[in-house]
């Protein structure tokens, strides 16, 4: 064996470097490359997951935004249906005002026609006492004194027009 100065044995310099050249290559083949190939599949299994979530999240940001739309037209359609009742009611309110305007005119014509009713018989009836009350003061006249058959004229005018006056119980105007 040759020696080398310093005491170099190139032959254990070899020896050593194939002994860790084959325990590089056996370290790689026995744990790097399994390892590896784990992680490989790992990161796959977290993409194909990571891609699964961000389709089903634009899948619910799609619902969501269809549900959005479906919303925004219900409540359009919600709007448009009370205008819709809003002046339903309003036209509703206007007939049934005029109807009561009606009603209430008829109810006015009628109280009307019966106050000139009575009007009228109170009248005919003031009338008819007037020349009763004449035809006995006419007839006291011819045979009493024409000054006491003024004054009981006069009384039985005042005592009419008293019972004129006071309404009978029962009796509307």
């Amino acid at each position: 064996m040759n020696q080398v100065p310093l005491n170099i044995d190139f032959s254990q310099i070899l020896l050593h470097l194939f002994n860790v050249v084959l325990l590089f290559a056996i370290l790689y083949f026995l744990i790097y490359k399994p390892v590896r190939n784990f992680m490989e599949k790992r990161k796959g299994e977290y993409q194909r997951m990571e891609d699964e979530a961000n389709g089903k999240l634009k899948d619910a940001e799609d619902l969501k935004k269809s549900y959005e739309e479906k919303l925004s037209q219900a409540e359009e359609e919600i709007r448009s249906l009370k205008e819709e009742a809003s002046r339903e009611m309003s036209e509703k309110a206007g007939e049934i005002k005029e109807q009561a305007m009606e009603e209430a005119q008829a109810i006015l014509d009628r109280t009307k026609a019966q106050a000139e009713h009575e009007k009228e018989k109170i009248l005919e009836k003031t009338g008819e006492e007037v020349a009763k009350i004449a035809k006995q003061a006419a007839s006291r006249a011819i045979f009493q004194n024409p000054s006491e058959a003024y004054d009981s004229f006069l009384k039985a005018a005042e005592k009419t027009m008293e019972q004129d006056q006071t309404p009978d119980e029962g009796q509307t105007l």
